[in-house]
């Protein structure tokens, strides 16, 4: 082999190096690590239910004893169950403990009498026969039965009060009209009705007699009549 041949065949063995080394590529393998999967869980609202606010509870209205009349309290509003502007038939049915006397027959006295032993007579008055509406009642109309124990009002007076037990548990209470050796003397209640107690006048020095009638309804100065 001359040497022009050598130097022909070694340079054809240095291309084909060269064209092989270049076939082979380096490539970057960092590969990128997956992110982490952050996973969040709401938290659950309560569902536990508030607790109810207690109801408040107001003053208990006392027990009426339709047995025990003597344990009524009078006021410038009624007697027990028997109350200004209530109805009278309603009245009737609460009046277990007594007789009834109605004034049957007569128009002009629309009236009703309830009568016991125990108590002095409770009469209830309507504006006339064919109402139903009570517009005025007194208490102890008329003799008082031996051993009657009466009604009394918060303050503790009842028919038989003295004069100076009325003026002490009232005093602020005046004399509001006389008639026949009757004295009136009153007070008003907050919705402007009238309690007025009848008693004897004081005369000679002789103390005034007791208390005999109590009326509701019927103004300061009751008529001299129930019907009048």
């Amino acid at each position: 082999m001359n040497t022009s041949r050598l130097i022909v065949a070694l340079t054809a063995l240095a291309v084909g190096s060269l064209a092989l080394t270049g076939c082979t590529s380096s490539s970057d393998t960092d590969a990128s690590a997956p992110s982490p999967t952050t996973s969040s869980v709401a938290a659950s609202p309560s569902t536990s239910p508030a607790p109810s606010a207690t109801p408040e509870t107001g003053t208990p209205t006392p027990t009426i004893d339709l047995a025990d009349p003597a344990s009524w309290v009078v006021s410038a509003t009624g007697i027990g169950p028997i109350t200004l502007g209530g109805s009278a038939a309603a009245a009737a049915e609460s009046m277990t403990a007594f007789t009834t006397t109605s004034n049957d027959g007569a128009p002009e006295c629309p009236v009703t009498v309830y009568d016991s032993d125990a108590v002095p007579s409770i009469y209830i008055g309507t504006e006339n026969v064919d109402s139903d509406v009570i517009t005025s009642i007194r208490l102890g109309v008329g003799l008082v039965p031996d051993g009657a124990t009466s009604p009394t009002t918060a303050e503790g007076i009842g028919i038989g009060s003295t004069v100076d037990e009325l003026t002490a548990a009232y005093p602020s209470i005046a004399v509001t009209g006389e008639y026949n050796g009757t004295e009136y003397r009153g007070v008003q209640g907050d919705a402007g009705d009238w309690l007025v107690f009848s008693s004897g006048p004081s005369s000679d020095g002789a103390a005034a007699s007791p208390v005999n009638t109590i009326a509701l309804g019927v103004g300061p100065v009751p008529p001299t009549e129930f019907c009048g």
